[in-house]
């Protein structure tokens, strides 16, 4: 090879392997990034959006208020500002205006979102349409990026739904005392803790024998702590609307010895009833779930048990219906088919699994409420439809039978009795289901 062409080909081969290092090497300059990563989130002071909505949060300590003062969720408010601070990105889709449309980033389709320090301006974009993979189009300027793992339904929310939803700021464990006074039916009593179990300050606000169910009471008393509002009411709706003029009460002490309370008017529009707490509180409207939970009088606070099973001591259970009868009996810690009435198919093979399960439900089956006298009159007990006897390892036993059926506001329901009480209960119609499925039940 002559020397000209020998170095010709060095030439050549160096100029092409910087060609392949400068292809390599990620361009800096003139590429378009969106980041916010280095913010200081701390030094943050205000959140504005405009738009879609219209919203201005500030910081207020160590919380976060609304521009008409009301407190505002503060978890809600740090998710959002942290979803703004984790942006970077330099896909950038678009820098011209004639596709915004395209992208929903325009000022009548999109949502500006504005982050301060004091005066100074930290962020300001407006936020587009989601796109696929759980990104979204958001613009900066004349610029559209396309924002990894980014929603833009997080923003978009009216001012109310930033507002602070919870309407007590007392711990549960500090609750002492809670005071029920129900106008319809007319109800009132006081719930103690004592000893860390609650119960009725006065007995006497129930019948004798009655049947105090602990965590019925319990789940009241969380439920109006840790009670949320639906939606804070702009304007009050008045006394004869609201039905706030009269209305249920029901109300807790505090650690500080301070009363709390929480009045509940007359049923709203959405499936929400009116509330305040207070006198002067602001109208809220509560979900009517929650308001029916508060709602107990003294005596739907009872225990609903038909019988006190415990799975660990049971060691037979026998069911006996008008079509024959089956018992199921214990044998080193597993369940097995004793005997039965009922026809066993050539291929059927018992499966103890499903027995277990099955004997777990029954050790949970409880009433709806106790009968009314008239619906006593027509239970059905006299010849049970279905009757489970439970025997326990110390030889004792406990029963549940049940009666005819009853349709009524619940559905498709059966009358049952226990050997806890006298009493004829209501129970869902699932469980005459449970004890008179047969061999099917317990089919591997």
């Amino acid at each position: 090879m002559k020397r000209s062409t020998l170095v010709a080909t060095i030439i050549f081969l160096g100029l092409l392997a910087a060609a392949v290092v400068a292809l390599q090497k990620k361009p800096e300059r003139g590429i378009s990034r969106l980041s916010f990563t280095a913010l200081d989130k701390s030094a943050i002071t205000a959140l504005e959006l405009s738009g879609k909505q219209n919203v201005k949060l500030k910081r207020d300590g160590a919380g976060w208020v609304l521009e008409n003062g009301r407190q505002a969720d503060a978890a809600a408010v740090e998710r959002a500002i942290d979803a703004l601070l984790k942006i970077h990105t330099s896909d950038l889709v678009g820098s011209s205006s004639e596709r915004f449309t395209e992208y929903e980033v325009t000022e009548e389709q999109g949502l500006r979102v504005r982050l301060f320090k004091g005066q100074e301006r930290l962020l300001d974009l407006t936020l587009g349409k989601s796109a696929q993979g759980g990104s979204a189009y958001v613009r900066r300027g004349d610029e559209v990026f396309q924002v990894a793992q980014f929603s833009p339904a997080q923003f978009n929310r009216p001012a109310g739904s930033w507002q602070m939803l919870k309407l007590f700021n007392e711990q549960l464990s500090d609750v002492a005392r809670v005071e029920v006074s129900l106008q319809r039916p007319p109800s009132s009593y006081a719930l103690v803790k004592r000893d860390g179990k609650w119960s009725f300050d006065d007995p006497s606000v129930v019948p004798a024998n009655f049947r105090f169910d602990e965590a019925a009471a319990s789940s009241l008393v969380s439920t109006l702590v840790n009670l949320s509002a639906k939606e804070f009411l702009s304007e009050d709706p008045g006394a004869e609307k609201s039905g706030l003029g009269d209305p249920d009460v029901v109300a807790f002490t505090g650690k500080d010895g301070a009363r709390h309370e929480l009045r509940l008017g007359a049923t709203a529009e959405g499936q929400a009833v009116y509330a305040k707490v207070g006198s002067g509180g602001d109208t809220v409207t509560l979900h009517e779930y929650s308001a029916k939970a508060l709602r107990k009088g003294a005596t739907d606070l009872r225990d609903l048990s038909l019988a006190k099973l415990d799975a660990n001591r049971l060691m037979s259970l026998q069911l006996k219906t008008p079509k024959g009868s089956l018992t199921l009996e214990k044998k080193d810690g597993q369940w097995a088919l004793a005997n039965t009435t009922e026809k066993r198919p050539a291929d059927y093979e018992f499966d103890p699994a499903k027995a277990d399960r099955w004997v777990t439900a029954v050790t949970l089956m409880r009433a709806s409420r106790v009968a009314t006298k008239e619906e006593s009159a027509k239970a059905g007990l006299a010849k049970p439809s279905a009757q489970l006897t439970a025997t326990l390892d110390d030889g004792s036993t406990a029963s549940i039978s049940l009666g005819a059926d009853l349709r009524g506001e619940s559905g498709e329901m059966v009358f049952a009795r226990g050997t806890l009480d006298n009493e004829t209960y209501v129970a869902a119609k699932w469980l005459k289901d449970e004890l008179t499925g047969g061999l099917a039940h317990f089919k591997k």
